[in-house]
C-alpha cells in the first residue's frame, strides 16, 4: 500500500514539474501595430482611444444608441472603449443646451446599442476638448 502512495506522489510531482516548466520562459509577443490604431484591448479593461476624432463606425454606434435611448446629444469626441460581452464606448458629447457630458454606450454582440450612463464632463479632464468644440 505504501508503494502505491509513493508512486502516486512521484507521478503527481513529475506532472507538476513538467506542467510548470513551460510557464516561466514565455516572451511577451511584440506589438507590431503602426501606432495609429487603438491600443490592444483586454476583456474588462477600458482602453483610451488613440485619437479623439470620431470614425464613421463610432458615429453609427452613437446614432443607434440615440434611436434606442433618446436624448439631444451630439458626440464631439471618442474617449475610450471596454470589451465585455459586447463593447462599452465612451463619448464626450454636447447637449442641445450647450452643456457637456460623458456618455457611455453599450453595443451588444448583435450590434444593438443603448445609452447606459450620462455624467457631467469634468472640465479638469476634458477642458481642452470642450473649449475646442465651443469655438
Amino acid at each position: 500500500m505504501r508503494t502505491k502512495k509513493v508512486i502516486a506522489c512521484t507521478c503527481l510531482a513529475a506532472a507538476l514539474v513538467f506542467g510548470l516548466a513551460g510557464c516561466g520562459d514565455k516572451e511577451p509577443s511584440a506589438n507590431t501595430s503602426s501606432g495609429n490604431e487603438e491600443s490592444e484591448q483586454l476583456s474588462g479593461g477600458w482602453s483610451d482611444s488613440s485619437s479623439t476624432e470620431l470614425t464613421g463606425e463610432q458615429e453609427e454606434v452613437f446614432k443607434k444608441a440615440l434611436e434606442t435611448s433618446g436624448g439631444d446629444y451630439t458626440p464631439i469626441a471618442y474617449l475610450a472603449s471596454q470589451v465585455v460581452a459586447g463593447t462599452n464606448h465612451s463619448f464626450l458629447c454636447k447637449s442641445g443646451d450647450d452643456q457637456f457630458f460623458v456618455i457611455k454606450v453599450y453595443e451588444d454582440l448583435q450590434g444593438h446599442c443603448e445609452i447606459t450612463e450620462v455624467d457631467d464632463a469634468d472640465m479638469n479632464k476634458y477642458g481642452d476638448l470642450i473649449r475646442s468644440a465651443s469655438e
